[in-house]
């Protein structure tokens, strides 16, 4: 069991937890900034006989949160959507943070700078 996943709402069995457990740290393999996942889920109320499922999905890192949800009849799909979600936020975020790193600006300073030699 990994210390940065943790999954509430809803009531699971051991095995249920556990695939969602590994389904979840696939994600923790895309970039070390990431502090925690958080995976709520809920069951809401029903639409027309159907009960439906939401599964939101918080990734805390360094920097802005990554947060995603999805709301759909059964709560596997919504889960999986939820991760597949996650996957290309990541990496697009790891992406642009390598163009970043490859194409450095430059920096313009708004006062005049001596222009002095040292010994």
């Amino acid at each position: 069991m990994n210390a940065k996943i943790l999954i509430s709402g809803l009531h699971l069995a051991p095995a249920t937890h556990l695939e969602i457990t590994t389904l979840l740290e696939k994600l923790l393999r895309h970039s070390t900034a990431i502090v925690r996942i958080r995976l709520d889920l809920h069951e809401s109320g029903s639409h027309g006989g159907r009960a439906y499922h939401t599964a939101k999905a918080v990734v805390e890192m360094r920097g802005p949160d990554l947060i995603v949800s999805e709301s759909s009849e059964d709560l596997f799909k919504s889960i999986h959507r939820v991760v597949d979600k996650l996957e290309r936020g990541l990496s697009e975020l790891t992406r642009r943070n390598a163009e970043e790193r490859r194409h450095p600006h430059a920096i313009e300073v708004p006062v005049a700078l001596p222009k002095v030699s040292f010994p």
